[in-house]
């Protein structure tokens, strides 16, 4: 296990051609076969750094957790409450999932699922529960939710949803409210929104990727009325994630336009930020997740890396499973993760603090389950 420390991250003599992770954003052409974005004279790129058009998971704890799973042609909902030994089918029933799903969850197991558009699928519709054991609620949005598997936000106070269009709205299935737009936050069009992330009913982050430039990661305490942008997501970064944490604590990933990932730390709930050290991004998905002041991180090679101290350094575990496309640690030491395309997809459990990756079989009604809804 070696430390990496601050370093910079590409020497000149190192070229890559293709610097991928679902949008390294640099101005050259990306590699064909990679999830690879790229943004020109000012357009931003159209692929989101963790689209939700792969599988992925939301953990509330080391027991209670959902998966968002391919299944023939469609994608399903996943639920399980003993760490994925049993699992149950929690699919939105009566619409199509063709084009995929964005997941939120809440507290309480309360969760809400956007559906993508699909065929002559215009506007998503919106399933809301509050809890694993009610039926769905059905809404309709007031347009097509955004291709990014953390673009559903879900609290007691509000459901919070990024469009398609670069709005972010609010509400019920009476009334939505328009909280800002991309247009507002970037006038000159060189930004997409992927994502949105509540503290509490005052504090949230927006967060999305495009040119550098423009601020990848925007800031409200005032529950959406204003918003300002964080200056360590602007100047080089290309990209920003979804950032993770609790209370005052939140860590928030960014991808700078030279190819690597570094994570900002807060302490004091957004008032003030600190750069950690940067990794070279792997050749895939932007894949990292974290539980307090741990974080795992996928990193150049396909290794996983991992910190103690939020990011600020950051030891090599080694290789990690081809194709990983999510990683959600329940604990310091273990977790789960996914791996695959939708034609392949698989279910890990983590251990050994990120270095330990064990095969979880699913059962065979899975596969089945989306050719069952097909057809129905």
């Amino acid at each position: 296990m070696s430390s990496v420390r601050h370093r910079d991250q590409h020497n000149a003599s190192r070229s890559r051609s293709c610097v991928a992770v679902a949008l390294a954003l640099l101005a050259a052409a990306g590699c064909s076969g990679h999830p690879q974005a790229q943004a020109s004279g000012g357009d931003a790129a159209t692929r989101a750094p963790q689209p939700a058009r792969t599988p992925y998971l939301r953990m509330q704890d080391a027991n209670t957790g959902w998966a968002v799973w391919p299944s023939g042609t469609s994608w399903v909902v996943l639920h399980t409450t003993d760490g994925w030994k049993h699992v149950d089918n929690a699919t939105p029933a009566a619409v199509p999932t063709g084009g995929g799903l964005v997941l939120g969850i809440g507290t309480g197991g309360a969760a809400a699922v956007a559906v993508e558009p699909f065929k002559r699928l215009l506007r998503s519709p919106l399933l809301t529960r509050p809890g694993p054991s009610t039926p769905w609620t059905p809404a309709e949005l007031p347009g097509a939710v955004t291709d990014s598997r953390q673009a559903v936000s879900v609290s007691p106070a509000r459901t919070t949803v990024v469009l398609a269009g670069g709005a972010v709205v609010t509400g019920t299935a009476a009334r939505w409210n328009t909280l800002t737009a991309v247009s507002k936050l970037a006038p000159a069009g060189q930004l997409r929104l992927d994502a949105v992330t509540w503290a509490d009913g005052d504090v949230g982050w927006l967060t999305g990727h495009g040119a550098k430039g423009a601020p990848m990661a925007v800031q409200t305490s005032d529950s959406g009325r204003t918003w300002n942008a964080l200056r360590l997501a602007t100047g080089s970064a290309v990209a920003a994630l979804a950032p993770c944490g609790a209370g005052q604590s939140w860590l928030l990933p960014v991808i700078n336009a030279r190819g690597s990932i570094a994570v900002d730390r807060t302490a004091d709930g957004g008032a003030s930020w600190v750069a950690g050290s940067s990794l070279e991004l792997p050749a895939g998905l932007a894949v990292w997740g974290c539980h307090g002041a741990e974080v795992w991180m996928l990193g150049h090679a396909d290794h996983v890396f991992t910190s103690n101290d939020s990011g600020a350094t950051w030891s090599d575990l080694g290789k990690a499973p081809a194709g990983l496309t999510d990683l959600a640690l329940t604990s310091p030491d273990a977790g789960f993760a996914t791996s695959g395309t939708a034609r392949h997809p698989a279910l890990w459990a983590v251990s050994q603090g990120g270095a330990g990756f064990a095969r979880i079989g699913l059962p065979s009604w899975v596969s089945a389950l989306g050719a069952d809804m097909s057809t129905s």
